[in-house]
């Protein structure tokens, strides 16, 4: 136990003090780093949430309801080709 207080022996007072008071200021923000990893960890997983939530409700929407009176479009017909005859069977 001496040992250890010959190494303090040499420091100055000042030092000492200096030391002391940053121990205990600083006492409770060792968990800071976790903290702010927890807090950047739990904010990509609801930005991840908040898009899954908005793709989700795209998907979701009805289309759009067709109003009594309003004139109603006709489907657009197929832009494929006629299908093409058959040739006659050979003989």
């Amino acid at each position: 136990m001496l040992s250890a207080l010959r190494a303090f022996a040499n420091v100055p007072t000042n030092q000492l003090l200096d030391n002391r008071y940053k121990k205990y200021r600083h006492i409770g923000q060792g968990g800071k780093f976790w903290r702010e990893k927890v807090r950047s960890g739990l904010s990509d997983v609801f930005g991840l949430l908040a898009y899954a939530v908005s793709r989700m409700e795209k998907s979701n929407r009805k289309k759009p309801q067709v109003l009594e009176g309003a004139p109603r479009t006709r489907p657009e017909k197929s832009r494929l080709p006629a299908a093409v005859p058959r040739r006659a069977e050979r003989d």
